[in-house]
């Protein structure tokens, strides 16, 4: 805070919304920018001074000072006809509150009255109003009438000019001001209008209308804050935290900040929002803090109309309350692990004094299961999941910051013999009330952090609490394989690392990488500073969102490897030597990974890496993923590092499934058109798998799922059944269809392409092998052949 005076003049234009004013990696055209937005176009046209309102007809009414805000010479000047008074309304609350509300006169013919939203200020507010009984007046240094002031605490006082018409609040009995509106003299209130006879107000954007029946209603004024060189609070902008300017000299931002809400769903995509232990009641797991989330599951619902989830936290550690529900009743029934002594075993945790369920008896992971109900979490909803931490178990103030060796478990088993399968039971227990919550239909999702071998039957786990580090990037490679190779394929390590800040450089790099791990989330530390992919610049910010884009395109690829997981154990991430085992140069490397059998990803882990040597193994091709070009294999290339991408490279001889078109989240991807990328090897052949089931129930275990293997060999593609009959009555359909067919290695031009079975031709060409960038070489590509995934069809290449 400084002495020197600084004003920030803001155009409040009365909505709420989400901001992007530096985010410019969305469809710019599909949203307005203030000058296709009329109001918004009004307002910044208005010069300083053109607000001609003076406060009339100043009292006290019904404990608020009252005043009318007419045009000046209104009574004799035909600049405002049919303007009618405007009323204003001051009212003086507790703790030093004041509140300013203007609006039209209801009693004046006003086609509707302007709607205000209900629900916002608690009813207990309008208790703390404080009853003005006087109204003092003070002539202001050069102004031609008095003005009005109130007193309102702590020695401030609010000062209401009359001519020309401005609030403002100022230290008592002094000329310094805190705060102003109209000190500029751009107040503008847009009266509604009923329409009158060829009256045209409609206004269009990109063919659609907006009738506007009571004609322009916007409001608009500047607002200005005195010895203040930073301003915050508007929420969720996508720039930093202090506000920055949006016009005059050097500005950077040249849009003004709009509220407004949108879902501008082509910026960022996903699928699931996390919820840490602070959205709790007092860290008292299965509750809500009412202030944060007054109403849990109507947001749980509109995530899920747009196809999007939330997780939950719930470890083990109960605290111990006598108000807390959980935890009487587990007292009650004697359900926690016991002390050496046979007490109840008080440990410290993030909840305080905790005791621990004994998860190694069956009863108690039943009841813990019961947790899960509706009935019992209340606020929880169908698309609610879960999400264990601290499951090992974790007690801050135990040995090793764990529970006790002597502790007693079920059948007096001390910790020590059980202690690494604590939190698989944990995690088994969650995962089964997830299951019992939805009548044993919907699969549950469960992120555990502790594991033991068949934590993989009950969910996902995680690297654990890493750091925004180069380094921490560059062991999470390892760590995700070796999981993988121990039965554990779904896992990943948190994005960015959980403790510390990262660098725009680390972040990106992070992002490329952990889109290729099989568990993809972005996690900190409640104290690090704030890392959404649109604080760090538009450039990072694109470069984020591509990351994630490619994973989502890829999403059928994964799905189709975790069900080869889920059959064979087979990990989703692999070693290189796990695909080329005769291959030395590859027992070593720990820096690339395959992602199944047909993906080679290699990470970079430095700042400043400009060149990255990459082995390729194998005596076939590898075609860059972005931009496919060719690579010989069995040798090591060094390749210029890129911004936009970490080096990946598609196997030749292999045929991966793609969803291309960009969507909020994975849930609506569902019934969009496939893409085939077939990598041809040296004998211009290549095969791979596509699985598909319904993605949320059970049913597959009855056969209820599509699964196809695509073979091109002898210039045709062939798709073949590889699903078993299904004995029983559950059967899974699609209607999805491929829509582009992409050939990389194509030794000659092909000429056109047929469906054998209807005698079919369909169009061949050349055209861009990623369709939102429209960079890299053109590739052969068969253009919407129109077949369906689920049946057997041969495409010929002519």
């Amino acid at each position: 805070m400084k002495p020197l005076m600084r004003n920030l003049n803001l155009f409040l234009f009365l909505l709420l919304s989400l901001h992007f004013i530096s985010v410019l990696s969305w469809k710019k055209d599909e949203f307005r920018n203030c000058n296709q937005t009329p109001f918004c176009k009004r307002a910044r046209a208005r010069k300083p001074g053109s607000c001609s309102l003076l406060a009339h007809h100043v009292t006290i009414s019904d404990g608020e000072l009252t005043a009318k805000l007419l045009p000046k010479n209104h009574e004799t000047s035909e600049d405002h006809h049919g303007i009618n008074p405007l009323l204003l309304t001051l009212s003086l609350y507790q703790d030093g509150v004041l509140r300013l509300k203007i609006d039209e006169d209801p009693s004046l013919g006003s086609p509707k009255k302007r709607f205000e939203v209900p629900d916002v200020i608690v009813p207990e507010f309008s208790d703390k109003k404080l009853w003005l009984q006087r109204i003092s007046t003070e002539t202001i240094d050069g102004d031609t009438g008095p003005s009005s002031i109130v007193h309102l605490a702590d020695g401030y006082e609010a000062v209401l000019r009359h001519d020309p018409f401005e609030v403002y609040v100022r230290e008592k009995g002094s000329v310094n001001r805190v705060i102003s509106l109209n000190s500029h003299g751009l107040f503008d209130f847009e009266q509604l209008t009923a329409k009158g006879e060829g009256e045209e107000w409609e206004e269009s954007f990109r063919g659609h209308t907006d009738t506007r029946p009571y004609g322009p209603q916007s409001i608009s004024f500047d607002v200005s804050f005195y010895a203040a060189d930073f301003v915050y609070g508007i929420p969720e902008h996508a720039t930093s935290l202090a506000l920055k300017p949006t016009r005059g000299p050097g500005v950077e931002y040249s849009e003004p900040y709009r509220l407004f809400n949108l879902d501008v769903f082509e910026y960022i995509p996903y699928d699931v929002l996390w919820l840490d232990i602070e959205h709790t009641d007092g860290k008292r797991y299965f509750t809500w803090d009412r202030m944060l989330f007054p109403h849990p599951e109507e947001m749980q619902r509109k995530l899920a109309a747009k196809g999007r989830h939330m997780v939950t936290i719930v470890d083990p550690h109960i605290k111990r309350d006598d108000s807390y529900n959980v935890h009487k009743e587990a007292t009650k029934k004697g359900y926690y692990v016991k002390d050496a002594s046979g007490n109840d075993f008080d440990g410290w945790c993030w909840s305080g004094s905790s005791s621990y369920p004994d998860m190694l008896n069956p009863q108690i992971r039943s009841w813990w299961a019961d947790r899960f109900s509706f009935e019992h979490y209340v606020g929880s909803t169908p698309s609610l999941y879960i999400w264990n931490d601290m499951n090992e178990p974790s007690v801050f103030n135990g040995p090793e910051l764990t529970m006790p060796r002597d502790a007693l478990h079920y059948g007096d088993v001390e910790n020590r013999e059980l202690h690494n399968a604590y939190g698989y039971y944990f995690h088994m227990a969650t995962a089964n009330g997830l299951v019992k919550r939805g009548e044993g239909k919907d699969r549950p999702f469960v992120l555990s952090r502790a594991l033991f071998a068949g934590s993989q039957r009950h969910g996902a786990v995680w690297t654990g609490d890493n750091t925004a580090d180069w380094d921490h990037l560059r062991v999470s490679v390892p760590m995700v394989l070796t999981l993988g190779l121990t039965g554990l394929p779904f896992s990943g390590a948190d994005v960015g690392g959980f403790f510390g800040n990262p660098e725009p450089k680390l972040l990106v790099r992070w992002y490329q990488l952990g889109a290729y791990h099989p568990f993809f989330r972005a996690h900190a530390h409640h104290d690090t500073k704030r890392r959404e992919p649109w604080l760090f610049g538009e450039r990072n910010t694109e470069l984020i969102r591509d990351a994630i884009r490619v994973r989502y395109m890829l999403l059928p690829y994964f799905y189709t490897l975790f069900r080869e997981a889920n059959t064979s154990g087979v990990p989703v991430v692999r070693p290189l030597w796990m695909e080329f085992p005769s291959e030395e140069a590859t027992f070593s490397n720990d820096e690339a990974f395959m992602v199944g059998n047909s993906i080679l990803v290699q990470g970079i882990y430095t700042e400043r890496a400009k060149v990255a040597s990459v082995y390729l193994p194998g005596r076939q091709s590898w075609y860059d993923l972005r931009t496919g070009t060719s690579y010989r294999g069995g040798m090591t290339h060094k390749m210029t590092v890129s911004e936009e991408t970490i080096p990946a490279f598609q196997r030749a001889g292999t045929i991966i499934p793609r969803k291309d078109r960009f969507r909020r989240s994975s849930t609506q991807m569902v019934n969009d058109p496939y893409t085939l990328v077939i990598a041809l090897n040296s004998s211009q052949a290549a095969e791979g798998e596509l699985y598909v089931d319904d993605g949320k129930s059970f049913e597959f275990e009855h056969g209820a799922y599509i699964h196809r293997r695509f073979v091109l060999s002898d210039g045709k593609l062939t798709s073949v059944n590889l699903a078993p009959a299904s004995s029983g009555k559950s059967r899974f359909s699609s209607e999805t269809v491929i829509e582009r067919i992409i050939v990389l290695g194509h030794t000659h031009s092909p000429k056109g392409a047929l469906i054998e079975a209807t005698n079919q031709k369909v169009e061949i060409g050349l055209g861009p092998l990623w369709l939102q960038w429209g960079r890299g070489s053109t590739v052969v590509t068969v253009r919407k052949p129109g077949i369906r995934i689920a049946d057997d069809w041969t495409i010929k290449v002519l």
